[in-house]
C-alpha cells in the first residue's frame, strides 16, 4: 500500500509541475525562426547502383563464392571482420565526442 501511495503521489506531483510550467510558457506556434547553421560544403556523390540492384548483386556473389570457395569465403570474412574492428577502435570511436558536440551545438543554436 506504501509503494502505491507513494507512487501516486509522484505522478500527481509531477502532472501539477507539468502543467504549471506549460500554462507559463510559450507556445510552439509562438516559436520564430531566424537563420540555421548551415554547413561548410556539400558533398553530393552520384548513385552508381540502385540500392536494390546492389542488395540482389552482394546476396547473389554471397552465395556463388560461400559455395564454390568455401574456405577462401571463411578466410576473406574473418579478415574483413577484423579490418572492420580495426576501423571503429581507431578511426571512428575517437571521432563520436565531435559529432556530440556538433549535435549539442547544433541544438543550442536552434
Amino acid at each position: 500500500m506504501t509503494i502505491f501511495l507513494s507512487n501516486l503521489a509522484s505522478s500527481l506531483i509531477a502532472y501539477l509541475i507539468g502543467y504549471f510550467i506549460l500554462q507559463n510558457t510559450y507556445s510552439i506556434q509562438d516559436i520564430t525562426y531566424e537563420e540555421t547553421i548551415i554547413p561548410l560544403w556539400l558533398l553530393t556523390l552520384p548513385a552508381l547502383l540502385s540500392n536494390f540492384y546492389a542488395l540482389i548483386c552482394e546476396l547473389v556473389s554471397g552465395i556463388v563464392v560461400s559455395v564454390l570457395l568455401p574456405k577462401k569465403s571463411k578466410e576473406l570474412s574473418h579478415k574483413m571482420s577484423g579490418l572492420a574492428l580495426f576501423i571503429l577502435k581507431v578511426l571512428l570511436t575517437p571521432v563520436i565526442p565531435i559529432f556530440a558536440l556538433g549535435l549539442t551545438l547544433k541544438m543550442q543554436h536552434d
